[in-house]
């Protein structure tokens, strides 16, 4: 319905921008290619438009405590956002995020993990500017 494309224009106009922004603050390069930093951003621009729990961006090797705690700092916020989608819906905005950025959930787990550790870095070097 309209909600749900309000919702992706919302992560559309949050993620491009901030794409931008990281891609001069530091330049791509083999440890921050654009491809992965803008998945990692699409997947969370999700969970802040309330499309996408959290937790199914996990990866494993991260404690929920540890990636919740990521979250807050990358986002500057102190709220874990509520997802409007319930089960089964909410597993098929995790397909359709995996579909739309052509990647396992492994990788884009590994894309968001690496989005939120940039912006979360941007964050405290601006701070200290």
């Amino acid at each position: 319905g309209g909600g749900f494309v309000d919702s992706l224009q919302w992560v559309e106009k949050f993620v491009c921008p901030l794409v931008k922004i990281l891609m001069l603050w530091k330049p791509a390069d083999g440890h921050l290619p654009p491809q992965r930093l803008a998945a990692g951003l699409f997947s969370v621009g999700l969970v802040r438009a309330g499309l996408l729990p959290l937790h199914h961006l996990r990866p494993e090797h991260i404690t929920k405590d540890d990636w919740e705690q990521l979250y807050r700092w990358s986002q500057m916020t102190h709220e874990i956002p509520a997802s409007a989608m319930q089960p089964p819906c909410d597993q098929l905005i995790a397909e359709a995020a995996k579909i739309a950025v052509d990647l396992p959930l492994r990788d884009l787990q590994a894309n968001c993990e690496l989005a939120m550790s940039v912006i979360r870095v941007a964050v405290q070097e601006v701070r200290q500017a």
